[in-house]
């Protein structure tokens, strides 16, 4: 199992609730050099994020792990 697809392995289960990552896909716009995630809730839902621009696919798949590996900002 490659880095990426461990990320999006643990950031669904890391997850709970309907609203909630249920599966997550990358995708790499070599035309353009862009990346985004998409996939669907736990519900049932599509979702889709925004585009990254990105050198190459081999950064767009390290930013991709950065996303998906964050920890959010605590409000204060």
């Amino acid at each position: 199992m490659n880095k990426l697809d461990k990320a999006i392995q643990e950031a669904i289960e890391n997850t709970t609730g309907p609203n909630s990552a249920g599966t997550i896909y990358f995708h790499w716009n070599t035309g353009e050099k862009t990346w985004c995630l998409s996939g669907s809730t736990k519900s049932g839902l599509y979702w889709e994020s925004d585009d990254v621009e990105a050198d190459n696919k081999k950064d767009a798949r390290n930013q991709a792990i950065d996303h998906l590996t964050a920890v959010p900002e605590k409000e204060t």
